[in-house]
């Protein structure tokens, strides 16, 4: 998660840097916790927690945003999936995660639909 975050300064712009350990740690958590706890959690649920645990959360100096969509991103990858969807779309709901402006539970939902 942190090469992923470094990634995403690289390439994009911002500033590196953690700026509190414990929300990072705590948004990491969030998909084991779903998974452990949430027997029917499938893979878009699980994506779904890093994108707003991470969007949301403000752990890092730069980068929340990004670093959600691509742990999201990866996570889903790891396991064999992909997503077909436009990387507008993909913008459209990470801000929307970020603005606070959809639950969890529309962002798993979306990611289900352009599940590959």
């Amino acid at each position: 998660m942190l090469a992923i975050h470094s990634q995403q300064i690289e390439r994009y712009g911002g500033s590196h840097g953690v700026l509190d350990q414990n929300v990072v740690l705590s948004a990491l958590a969030r998909p084991r916790q779903r998974w452990h706890y949430d027997k029917t959690a499938d893979l878009a649920d699980l994506a779904a927690s890093y994108l707003t645990g991470f969007a949301r959360a403000q752990g890092f100096n730069d980068g929340n945003k990004r670093t959600g969509l691509a742990c999201a991103l990866v996570f889903l990858a790891l396991n064999d999936t992909e997503l077909e969807v436009s990387s507008g779309a993909l913008y459209a709901i990470t801000m929307a995660v970020a603005n606070n402006t959809v639950a969890e539970a529309v962002v798993a939902s979306f990611l289900r639909d352009h599940l590959q």
